[in-house]
């Protein structure tokens, strides 16, 4: 965690915008200069807090991706033609976690808070699984947690896109890379919202930036770059390069490189008045001075006057010392970041991931079998003794001596020749190379649970898929402040929907939503206006700006374990004698085609109850005096 202490040698002081200035200077945020010092003095210090964590997640991605050996010492075995192996452990470990993730999916579920409904819960529940379905949320929400378990941290970012929609547009959620992201170093919350900022960067070239944001294009021509601002990059450069390219004021130079964006949001703190009804407990805000206020309420015994110091939230986009894009309250009434962390260990402010505590030992694997490796390739062609002159074909057998069929000559009366044998390699050193498999299952809680395997010389038995779910979740206790983590970041993310589909404007039209929900297409009304007959007056259908709603977790009944778990729990109900219905049974399955075996035993069913009723009909019926029906109506009788 970043204290106070650390500021001036976060931040270095500088009177260049593009820079950033003294931490401690108090800039004039209602100006684009106060705006852009302020801007780019937090991302300095944000980017100097975490280099530390950069360094080390760094490494922990290459070892990831399988670049396990130090240079050094690549080259080092390179020139002693020694074999330098990577058997990556710690790519399977991962992936084993990241499958336990995919196949345990979360919905979210809305519920009702203060003045809130259960019908507009509802509704707000199948917006989140539509938006869900929309952004490709579950492939967005692996990819945060694999790369936190990696790295330590990831991010998932919510907006309001209008590619599609150019009108009201429509909310949708991504990951981004740790690496894009830079936050508040003295936040204390996991969510960050305690913090002052928040900021993305990419990197565009100069015309794309200018016909995204065309008011800025006569700015952009006087901006002014940092080394670390600008970068050569694929085609746009006749030299490939991923170092800073060189300070270059031409304007042609800079046409030819991407420059770094950034983007972000950030608070400042404003006085809000606001006046209560103490007997309906309505509350609304005032823009009018204190005075003004006082005066409103005197002798009014039912209204309640108090102010409140809140955050404000500001989104500004900017590259260098100019400010492409700036407003405040981009979404009305925000009062969390849209962009939500996923911190796989996260004590103190620091961060760290499954691999930073398992290289260790990863690198005892890869060298303890290279040497092993080396040893082997020794003993092939380890040599001859034999006393000089005593063999006939010298040159034979120091070219073929290592392959097999070779015929020696040697002179009579002279010393057979013999090969040498090398030392064998120690047991202790083939136990060592075994030991860094083992501690990195037990540094990253990667057991036999976890892996399937319960048999007691490793192999995995047949069991049912409630004891298989069983027994790896008890496998998963050792990493379960992971899985309990990214719960806590799907909730913050979930909660930040909610408030953007409330306040962003992009359900605020008075329509009937088309929405995806579990597979099936449903029609959702929502601030559709009725008028009520019985009241006389008009309510509003499904307005989702009232109310305060919060979000919890249900486990997605579409993934493989749970429906495994489902499927045993019922026919365990069905031993112990409940009657459940043999089609939901069959729901619950995995057995191809199970539809239209439901609906085969639903027309069957349909059958045998027709056929019953015809039955009871023609036993209820009344009978003439042979015994037989009657078939007619009064007339008949007579």
């Amino acid at each position: 965690m970043t204290t106070d202490a650390q500021l001036a040698r976060l931040a270095p002081t500088s009177d260049d915008p593009a820079q950033g200035g003294d931490p401690t200077a108090t800039y004039d945020l209602s100006t684009e200069d106060g705006r852009i010092q302020q801007l780019n003095t937090w991302y300095t210090i944000s980017e100097s807090a975490q280099a530390q964590w950069e360094r080390q997640a760094r490494e922990d991605l290459s070892f990831y991706l399988g670049r396990q050996w130090d240079a050094k010492d690549l080259q080092t075995l390179d020139q002693e033609n020694r074999p330098a192996l990577t058997f990556n452990y710690l790519l399977g470990m991962v992936n084993l976690v990241s499958g336990l993730q995919r196949q345990n999916r979360q919905d979210w579920k809305a519920y009702p808070q203060k003045d809130g409904t259960r019908q507009v819960a509802e509704v707000l529940t199948a917006l989140l699984k539509h938006i869900k379905h929309t952004s490709q949320g579950d492939w967005h929400e692996a990819m945060a947690f694999v790369y936190g378990c990696v790295t330590g941290k990831a991010f998932l970012s919510a907006r309001v896109d209008y590619d599609r929609d150019p009108t009201t547009g429509e909310l949708v959620y991504e990951w981004f890379s740790p690496f894009r992201v830079k936050h508040d170093p003295f936040h204390d919350a996991y969510d960050l919202n305690d913090g002052d900022y928040v900021f993305k960067d990419r990197w565009l070239p100069r015309g794309r930036i200018e016909r995204m944001f065309p008011d800025a294009k006569e700015r952009l021509a006087g901006v002014h770059l940092t080394n670390a601002d600008m970068v050569k990059q694929g085609v746009e450069t006749t030299g490939y390069t991923q170092e800073p390219a060189p300070v270059s004021h031409s304007r042609m130079d800079i046409a030819r490189l991407r420059l770094r964006v950034r983007e972000g949001e950030w608070k400042d703190y404003e006085t809000q008045r606001f006046l209560l009804n103490v007997e309906s407990g309505k509350m609304v805000r005032l823009d009018m001075g204190r005075a003004r206020a006082k005066a409103l309420i005197q002798n009014r015994p039912a209204f309640k006057y108090f102010e409140r110091t809140r955050p404000r939230f500001h989104h500004s986009v900017w590259v260098g010392n100019v400010e492409l894009f700036h407003e405040i309250d981009h979404y009305p009434g925000q009062t969390r970041f849209t962009t939500v962390p996923f911190f796989a260990y996260w004590i103190e402010g620091e961060s760290f991931g499954l691999i930073t505590h398992a290289k260790d030992p990863q690198r005892e694997a890869n060298k303890r079998k290279s040497q092993a490796l080396h040893h082997l390739n020794q003993s092939a062609n380890s040599g001859w003794v034999y006393e000089e002159g005593s063999v006939t074909n010298e040159d034979d057998l120091e070219e073929f001596g290592s392959k097999p069929g070779l015929h020696i000559k040697y002179r009579q009366g002279r010393p057979k020749p013999e090969r040498l044998h090398p030392s064998p390699i120690s047991e202790g050193h083939l136990t060592l190379g075994e030991m860094g498999y083992n501690e990195i299952k037990r540094i990253t809680g990667v057991n036999a649970d976890l892996l399937g395997v319960t048999g007691p010389q490793g192999q995995a038995e047949s069991q049912s898929g409630i004891a298989m779910l069983r027994r790896q979740q008890q496998g998963a206790v050792v990493l379960e402040s992971v899985f309990d983590n990214f719960r806590f970041t799907k909730l913050t993310l979930g909660q930040v929907l909610l408030e953007l589909i409330q306040k962003s404007g992009a359900y605020s039209n008075q329509e009937v939503l088309t929405l995806l929900v579990d597979g099936e297409v449903q029609q959702v009304p929502i601030n559709v206006r009725q008028q009520s007959l019985a009241m006389a007056s008009e309510r509003v259908l499904n307005d989702l700006s009232l109310g305060s709603y919060g979000v919890t977790i249900d486990m997605q009944t579409s993934t493989p374990t749970t429906r495994m778990a489902n499927f045993e729990q019922l026919i365990g109900a069905v031993k112990a004698g409940v009657p459940i219905p043999p089609e939901a049974i069959l729901a619950a399955s995995d057995i191809p085609d199970k539809e239209q075996i439901i609906e085969s035993i639903q027309a069957q069913q349909a059958q045998a109850r027709a056929d019953q009723q015809a039955e009871l009909a023609a036993k209820t019926a009344p009978k003439t005096t042979n015994g037989a029906p009657a078939t007619g109506g009064p007339a008949a009788r007579h």
